[in-house]
């Protein structure tokens, strides 16, 4: 959108959801609301963060998919006494379907699934993927060292690079996203993800994972097996910037400035089916 084009950086995803699904033949229009906004001083000068809920809706008007993104423009906003209407909460029409048509999965069969649990940590590497934007390509106008991969495909690379230990994933909610240091053309990311609840549906057919994702760049992740890594960085929720790389300098220096992006996502997906034997 239009006003994408003028923000300096995307800092944040947040509450993303899937509400109902999109189906061959269907036009989709975009709209977008601003939520928030908020001054920060930074090195380059005064700028603003905008919160700005973004929808996608379809030909009948039922929204198809919400979430939350937060932009930085490079200018000071004045003071204001105006504050956002709350919003109710939404109809969760396609998660809702999942659950009520879950026990057909048994007649369906099982799948081969990993079993996670919480406080597992699991490791991936994800490849480089590019996007057409002024920003992102255009060599002229900006060094290689300006040049940057853009937020949604970086989130989109680090749910890539978790899929095959999370198989197979039927809804998820994106919690949300914060991006820390640049991904530049050329950069390999690795993911590490951290299993922070896992819960089994009352039916055990399905369970419901918070998964926190971490991208690192710079490094191969597995050769991050057996480290010990900073517990705070899995753990504390909305982590930003600066406290990211206190963390890192303090408690593990091999990733200050290596992490790209940090997720929280809830992901529901089919229980791993467990053999019943007798003695």
């Amino acid at each position: 959108m239009s006003h994408a084009d003028a923000a300096v950086v995307q800092v944040a995803y947040h509450h993303g959801q899937y509400l109902f699904p999109g189906f061959a033949g269907d036009t989709f229009t975009k709209t977008f609301r601003i939520n928030g906004l908020r001054s920060i001083k930074a090195t380059s000068g005064q700028m603003t963060a905008y919160g700005i809920i973004c929808e996608v809706i379809n030909q009948h008007g039922r929204v198809c998919f919400v979430a939350e993104k937060t932009l930085l423009f490079p200018w000071k906003i004045p003071p204001s006494e105006a504050t956002a209407e709350p919003q109710p909460p939404r109809q969760q029409t396609l998660k809702e379907h999942f659950i009520n048509q879950s026990e057909k999965l048994l007649a369906l069969g099982g799948t081969s699934l990993s079993r996670l649990r919480a406080g597992q940590l699991s490791m991936a590497l994800s490849s480089l993927g590019r996007l057409n934007h002024d920003r992102h390509y255009n060599t002229v106008k900006y060094s290689g060292d300006e040049l940057m991969i853009p937020g949604g495909l970086v989130y989109a690379l680090s749910t890539a690079a978790t899929a095959r230990d999370l198989h197979e994933i039927l809804h998820e909610e994106l919690v949300n996203c914060n991006f820390i240091n640049p991904l530049r053309p050329g950069d390999v990311m690795g993911c590490i993800s951290y299993i922070s609840a896992a819960e089994t549906h009352v039916n055990g057919v399905l369970e419901r994972l918070t998964v926190k994702t971490i991208g690192i760049k710079g490094m191969d992740v597995r050769d991050l097996k057996g480290q010990p890594l900073p517990l705070a960085l899995f753990t504390t929720p909305k982590l930003r910037t600066k406290r990211v790389e206190e963390i890192c300098a303090k408690e593990c220096p091999e990733l200050s400035k290596r992490i790209v992006v940090i997720s929280e996502r809830t992901i529901m997906r089919q229980a791993p089916k467990t053999d019943m034997f007798l003695l």
